[in-house]
């Protein structure tokens, strides 16, 4: 992953998971508490992508972004 990309994909996460302002979590008030789910995701995206260039193992990183989107959802379903 060349630096470019890097900071493209860096630039596109932060777009989405940040940048979005029409979100449904606007509406249901909880902005505050999505945001910083929104950051540790794209603190993680940013781990993983840090990790595929060095060519280390990142299965662990996929994990964890998994786990919290999962909760993410399901706590979005039942409340």
């Amino acid at each position: 992953m060349s630096e470019q990309s890097l900071t493209e994909r860096l630039f596109e996460l932060r777009r989405k998971y940040i940048d979005d302002p029409v979100s449904e979590e606007l509406k249901q008030g909880t902005f505050e508490q999505s945001k910083r789910i929104k950051k540790k995701l794209m603190t993680l995206e940013m781990e993983r992508c840090q990790l595929k260039m060095a060519h280390r193992d990142h299965r662990h990183v996929d994990e964890r972004i998994a786990s919290l989107k999962q909760a993410c959802r399901s706590k979005n379903e039942g409340g």
